[in-house]
């Protein structure tokens, strides 16, 4: 909200008129401020912390920072090569 100046003043006067400076938005008065729940709704399909669908955007070319460890069982660790490397 903080690059839509004009969204972030209309959210402030809905508030302001059904809550007032001093007042407490409860969840029951939802219905009152349309404008401000529709900005929640929308900040959050925008930009939501969990997505479940993976990444949206186009990726033409996409890489993996894999390594893959070689272990021999008598002496631990052999080797270390990155993924896609001639060494492996």
């Amino acid at each position: 909200m903080s690059a839509h100046k004009d969204i972030q003043e209309k959210v402030y006067q809905e508030l302001m008129e059904v809550v007032g400076k001093d007042g407490r938005a409860r969840y029951d008065e939802r219905d009152k401020i349309p404008y401000t729940f529709a900005v929640l709704m929308e900040a959050q399909r925008y930009a939501s912390n969990a997505p479940l669908s993976g990444n949206r955007m186009y990726v033409s070319k996409l890489w993996f920072n894999i390594f893959a460890l070689h272990i021999d069982l008598d002496n631990g660790f052999d080797s270390v090569a990155k993924m896609g490397s001639k060494n492996l």
